[in-house]
């Protein structure tokens, strides 16, 4: 189902199915699944990009940057994960972060899109450069386990991470 609420509160049934991870281009006009696809949202046509399939990609969660112009996908094998920063649309990979927490279940871009923050495998929230995948700083152990939530602010700066209610921000 898609909902578009400016217009009305009821839902529109898509032809087009997804099954696991998802992720909707900023403007709302597009979604990416896990399998390839990817759907038209006004019409419900669906694709599968050759770039997709050429990449070999495992992905277990999708996200889009602020802009739309990059889709981070976080692949992992039960041991450790990984983050690939794909241009969207055209499908060239850009970077690829490895050393990640397999478990991650949260990472974030900046508002600006520069930045982006990811939990590591070592416990430490990494941020980086989202253009380059460059490491810009590896922020104190967080919690024991995994984040459940990541935000960074607007300007990159900050960081802040939680879990089970309690908050830290870097």
């Amino acid at each position: 189902h898609v909902w578009n609420w400016e217009k009305s509160p009821d839902s529109r049934v898509l032809a087009a199915t997804a099954a696991g991870a998802f992720a909707v281009t900023p403007d709302g006009a597009t979604l990416v699944t896990a399998e390839g696809r990817v759907i038209d949202l006004a019409t419900g046509d669906a694709t599968t990009p050759a770039w997709w399939a050429g990449l070999k990609l495992r992905p277990n969660r999708l996200r889009f940057s602020p802009d739309g112009r990059t889709l981070l996908v976080f692949e992992h094998d039960q041991k450790v994960g990984a983050a690939r920063l794909l241009d969207y649309p055209a499908g060239t990979e850009r970077a690829t972060v490895g050393g990640l927490w397999w478990a991650a279940w949260t990472f974030e871009f900046s508002a600006d899109g520069r930045t982006l923050a990811l939990y590591g495998s070592d416990a430490h929230v990494h941020v980086f450069d989202a253009a380059t995948g460059a490491e810009k700083a590896k922020l104190a152990p967080a919690f024991a386990n995994t984040l459940q939530a990541l935000g960074v602010s607007a300007d990159g700066a900050r960081v802040a991470g939680s879990y089970r209610g309690a908050v830290r921000v870097w």
